[in-house]
């Protein structure tokens, strides 16, 4: 969703006129100026298509897992149980860092508008207003460092049903048999 925001700002600018890095009209120093906001952007960008792949291959080692059930309920419903937690605050986790990777692009993409519109006026190719820019930074920053702060939090409840797996793991494996390969995908 905010990554329509920032694909649909980037594409007609935003309010402010787009200039671009390789525009010939500009100083190296704005050529420059704009080329590290485009690349910040790129990056953003980048993490996001990367947080969405990580977020594919949970989803696909989970499906893995399922198929795996049969054994995992020989084994009894603790270990179960918390095989099931970890792989739900895996796919929080990876949905919450894709919420965070969307703020930052959406933070990164607004600063390439306040970019183009500083460098627009300080060369006097155009006279942007920069406060609502300004605003929309403060208003993005904010949402990014909330989103941010989800993402702390279901890093450390990862951290916590990860405990419970090993701790439910090591007691079925103590048991011997079959169980010890219980956690494993071939």
């Amino acid at each position: 969703m905010l990554l329509v925001a920032v694909a649909v700002a980037v594409g007609c600018g935003g309010g402010v006129p787009v200039i671009r890095s390789t525009d010939p009209r500009l100083p190296s120093e704005g050529r420059r100026r704009l080329a590290e906001a485009e690349d910040d952007l790129a990056v953003s960008l980048g993490q996001l298509r990367a947080r969405r792949e990580e977020q594919e291959d949970i989803v696909a080692t989970i499906s893995r897992f399922e198929d795996l059930d049969d054994l995992w309920e020989r084994e009894g419903q603790s270990l179960m149980q918390s095989r099931r937690s970890l792989l739900e605050a895996r796919l929080i986790l990876a949905d919450k860092l894709i919420e965070e990777a969307e703020a930052r692009a959406a933070v990164d993409e607004a600063r390439l508008r306040l970019a183009r519109a500083e460098v627009l006026l300080r060369y006097a190719l155009a006279a942007p207003d920069l406060e609502p820019v300004r605003a929309e930074i403060a208003s993005l920053v904010r949402e990014r460092d909330r989103r941010v702060a989800a993402s702390e939090r279901a890093k450390t409840e990862l951290g916590r049903a990860t405990d419970r797996l090993w701790r439910d793991y090591a007691t079925a494996a103590s048991r011997g048999g079959r169980r010890a390969n219980a956690l494993w995908l071939e």
